[in-house]
């Protein structure tokens, strides 16, 4: 398999417990980003309700400290 690793690839990282991921695939040389959101939250009949908007991508830098 060709390694296609370029500056317009990434992976998209979410959840917790992802610094152990993004470290090992940092240290291979692929970009890692995050997403950024904003929450709308309004009040409908007593009800709550949040919304999720898109903001930007956060992008994760090596720290040549943690290797």
């Amino acid at each position: 398999m060709k390694n296609n690793i370029n500056e317009n690839n990434a992976v998209n990282i979410m959840g917790e417990f992802t610094f152990s991921m993004v470290n090992m695939l940092l240290s291979n040389g692929i970009r890692c980003v995050s997403s950024a959101t904003e929450r709308v939250s309004k009040e409908i009949d007593d009800r709550k309700i949040s919304e999720f908007r898109f903001v930007k991508f956060r992008v994760y830098l090596r720290n040549e400290n943690t290797y």
